[in-house]
């Protein structure tokens, strides 16, 4: 394991993906092999599992079903915030706000809207800015894969309702506040809530730099919430974002992962959401490749400019 200094009040720390060895061409992109350096800004898992295949999302038969329950386990989870958190109340408001929105129409959400009705608060504290939000720095070289600032996905293919028509301008109804994304869109799966299922996949692009950088947030949930770089119809890089239980973060952290081995092959990479439980979504922003250090080019600021960190 690698530790990196941190930039600006925030280390980055390392995480490991496992895959071939550069050094062995005659093993299978599946084979297990000496371990890569990856560098991101929190826990972000980033593993490679052997002969993982692209996701194809199942059918759903009892979407209503779902909901009800899920809005269920919402309304136990904020009522455990309330009692853990009592001086934070604005949180159990949070978690109140998203039951009266995506989960409305469940017996829950009906109920959320009547406590919401009747619960009196002062007003909320600014919010403190992230401790440390970044800015790219663009080498000459660079490769931009995806920014996601247009108005559509352009060339991406988006399937299912989790990703929408296209990149998400912040926070989405119902959702914390996100931050940590650079300029004014990403890609954020919770359109529709936590229940709503789908993939975005990329067109095909050439492997030309060492490493392809990006920023991710999200659910942490290996082959539910995850983005994965796909060579030979193989999976051979993945990441998700940090978050399993209930609280945590909808900021987005830098990642990496080192691609110097599949120089010159044709890759595309595909963002998944098939989790429908909390922190069933995933967040995503600034693709690129580069011959660079993550860190040269992920920088940080003393100020976080709203709603994003301008490009």
């Amino acid at each position: 394991m690698l530790l990196i200094h941190a930039l600006g009040s925030k280390p980055f720390v390392n995480a490991t993906v496992t895959g071939k060895s550069s050094q062995d061409s005659s093993a299978t992109l599946n084979a297990p092999s000496e371990s890569q350096r990856v560098l991101t800004a929190g826990p972000v898992v980033i593993d490679q599992k052997a002969a993982v295949k692209p996701y194809s999302a199942p059918a759903n038969d009892d979407f209503e079903h779902m909901r009800v329950q899920r809005a269920k386990q919402l309304m136990s989870e904020a009522r455990a915030y309330q009692r853990a958190n009592p001086s934070d109340p604005w949180g159990y408001k949070e978690r109140l706000d998203v039951l009266s929105g995506s989960y409305r129409s469940t017996p829950a959400g009906a109920e959320a809207v009547k406590i919401l009705a009747e619960l009196k608060l002062p007003a909320k504290p600014a919010p403190a800015a992230p401790a440390s939000p970044m800015t790219y720095i663009p080498a000459p070289d660079d490769i931009m894969i995806a920014d996601f600032e247009g108005k559509d996905y352009g060339t991406w293919k988006a399937d299912g309702t989790a990703f929408g028509s296209g990149p998400a301008r912040g926070t989405l109804p119902g959702q914390m506040h996100v931050h940590g994304y650079l300029g004014q869109g990403l890609v954020n799966s919770f359109n529709g809530g936590d229940l709503s299922i789908g993939t975005l996949t990329s067109p095909d692009f050439k492997i030309e730099r060492k490493a392809i950088h990006f920023l991710i947030g999200g659910g942490g949930f290996e082959g539910k919430t995850c983005m994965n770089l796909i060579v030979d119809n193989k999976v051979v890089r993945t990441a998700t974002g940090t978050n399993k239980t209930p609280g945590g973060s909808e900021e987005l952290a830098p990642a990496s992962w080192e691609v110097s081995e599949f120089a010159g092959k044709t890759a595309h990479i595909q963002i998944v959401d098939n989790a429908t439980g909390g922190w069933g979504h995933i967040l995503v922003d600034q693709i690129f490749q580069s011959n660079n250090p993550l860190a040269d080019q992920l920088r940080s600021l003393n100020q976080s400019p709203q709603p994003g960190v301008p490009k």
